[in-house]
């Protein structure tokens, strides 16, 4: 099976997590201590959360990585945590994943 790479560069994707977690958190904050103005960024925080995700979990599906259904499963439960976890370990996934030899968990 060959190499699949991210649709989209990798550093843009690390971009976007990042950024969408920073938002998230001040958006967040804004919100808790009732800042005026602030709270567009944490649903800009969010929308780039899910897009960072979209693309994550169409990686996952389209490589063959180990225990896939956890990291989905992670993904939904815990989705700005998994996002950098992932991007950290994608490439020992992978090649955890050609070593043990499953396919599409």
């Amino acid at each position: 099976m060959e190499k699949r790479y991210f649709t989209l560069n990798t550093t843009l994707i690390w971009i976007m997590v990042v950024i969408s977690l920073i938002l998230t958190i001040v958006g967040t904050l804004a919100i808790i201590k009732q800042w005026q103005l602030v709270s567009g960024q944490w649903i800009a925080g969010l929308v780039l959360l899910v897009l960072a995700w979209v693309v994550i979990v169409i990686d996952m599906n389209r490589n063959d990585i180990f225990n896939k259904k956890f990291w989905i499963l992670s993904m939904l439960i815990i989705p700005s945590l998994t996002s950098i976890l992932y991007l950290i370990q994608r490439k020992k996934l992978i090649y955890l994943g050609k070593e043990f030899g499953h396919k599409a968990d």
